[in-house]
């Protein structure tokens, strides 16, 4: 009995023996081997001018040598960081020297971004404005109904995007934060691995470094439907579409809505796409742009326009910014949203 008692405790310490050593594989294999391949392929990936790829692999690679500085430079290269945004009825853009300027309605106080600095995005809501500054903390202004204003303990964000009812902010580790109040548009804290957000009415779509797209909330025309999706280099979300611009310049609507909201099916070589409720927007690699028609073809008289380096589409009204950082508007202009002629030294993005 007691040579068998002792052949089962060397038994158990062999086992727990094994164990031990494998649990110190793994660690030092998560801690050190992986981290330290990751990083030689983000090093690779940035020599090639493959920053996407590159901050991919320094997702995995956190905390590792010098990857906090070299994803902050890739950061710089792929975050979608808007300059000029169209609301429902106000236009916010963000000047070189990081102050913001808006104009339109401001019942809410949406227009209220005078004291602002040190801003390096700016994004327009239903009636709330956001601001991304320097030192990746975000400020807003107007209408907190829903909590959508709620960003003042945010930190470490490189990108934002206002909703109509809720804000979501990009961190640099590829994860998301939300403001509201809604359950179902503040749930986004299993997101990882993107790079790119734009918000709806009801909910918010992602861009991941492999090109494919993702949505949560609710998405009540069918918009969430990205994950069959691949190669996209761009999107934008609406109440009832989702548009995505993909890399060989072509884009595709995704939607139940009226369709001819939002029929892109000829549109090509385009560089980025801007959608609101009635109409979405197309900037092309030529800096013209191209715009869907509905209703009322005014908001997208846009044909004649030339060198454009960014566009949003507003409710009813289109602006767009030119590269000597002024900035066109057509449609709607029943509170202001449009009186942007005198606009100079808007920050051109990158």
């Amino acid at each position: 009995m007691a040579i068998l008692k002792g052949k089962r405790n060397k038994m158990l310490a062999a086992i727990l023996a094994v164990c031990v050593v494998f649990a110190v594989f793994v660690t030092v294999l998560n801690t050190w081997i992986l981290p330290a391949m990751r990083y030689k392929d983000a090093v690779a990936f940035m020599k090639e001018g493959e920053y996407r790829q590159a901050l991919g692999a320094l997702f995995d690679a956190d905390g590792y040598a010098d990857s906090d500085s070299l994803r902050k430079e890739c950061w710089d290269r792929v975050a979608v960081r808007e300059t000029l945004s169209a609301g429902d009825e106000h236009t916010v853009a963000l000047k070189t020297d990081g102050s913001v300027v808006a104009v339109g309605n401001n019942d809410f106080g949406q227009c209220d971004v005078s004291r602002w600095t040190d801003i390096i995005a700016v994004s327009a809501g239903h009636r709330h404005t956001v601001g991304l500054k320097a030192d990746g903390t975000v400020v807003a202004v107007g209408s907190n109904e829903y909590g959508q204003c709620n960003v003042s303990a945010w930190t470490d964000i490189v990108a934002v995007s206002a909703g109509s009812f809720h804000t979501v902010g990009l961190k640099s580790d590829g994860t998301l934060v939300s403001a509201s109040d809604e359950a179902n548009l503040a749930y986004v804290s299993h997101c990882e691995d993107i790079i790119a957000i734009s918000t709806g009415a009801f909910y918010t779509a992602g861009l991941r470094t492999d090109g494919t797209g993702m949505a949560i909330g609710t998405p009540h025309s069918g918009q969430g439907f990205l994950s069959g999706f691949s190669n996209i280099k761009g999107i934008s979300a609406d109440s009832e579409y989702t548009i995505i611009v993909k890399t060989d310049g072509t884009v595709v609507a995704i939607g139940h809505g009226d369709p001819r909201k939002f029929d892109v099916s000829g549109w090509s070589d385009i560089a980025a796409v801007s959608a609101d409720y009635f109409h979405a927007v197309g900037l092309k690699t030529d800096g013209t742009v191209v715009s869907t028609e509905y209703f009322d073809s005014s908001f997208c008289d846009v044909s004649q326009w030339t060198e454009i380096v960014a566009v949003s589409a507003g409710y009813r009204y289109t602006v767009g910014l030119k590269a000597d950082g002024t900035v066109v508007a057509v449609g709607e202009n029943d509170s202001g949203q449009c009186d942007v002629s005198q606009w100079t030294d808007i920050r051109v993005p990158t």
